[in-house]
């Protein structure tokens, strides 16, 4: 049975909430994703996640973090600091002009992944 908890993630000054399913098999993102998720935060680009939940957040790519159970990506947004779960990204837009990629996918479109 699926819970909704509050994760603590606004956007946008609202909460997200997002339904917690119970883990059957951990997902991994590939290494080469980890590495372009890096390099965004490296270059501090302006982004767009496009989240599972149907959510967007936008902000600037600061840092990428983990703990024992989880990896996230760290923003700025309007001068705070905001933590999104890398498993709850459905893909990455990034807007600041110039960037090799616009698109940044951690989850194919039609996955059940979660």
């Amino acid at each position: 049975m699926a819970a909704i908890v509050r994760q603590g993630l606004h956007c946008h000054n609202q909460t997200v909430w997002q339904k917690k399913e119970p883990k059957m098999n951990p997902v991994i993102i590939a290494c080469d994703i980890h590495d372009h998720v890096e390099i965004i935060c490296m270059r501090r680009y302006e982004v767009v996640l496009h989240l599972l939940n149907g959510s967007l957040v936008q902000g600037l790519a600061k840092n990428t973090r983990s703990s024992a159970a989880e990896e996230f990506l760290l923003l700025e947004q309007q001068g705070e600091q905001l933590e999104v779960p890398l498993l709850q990204i459905q893909y990455i837009e990034v807007l600041t002009a110039g960037a090799p990629l616009a698109q940044i996918w951690l989850h194919p479109a039609g996955s059940c992944a979660m």
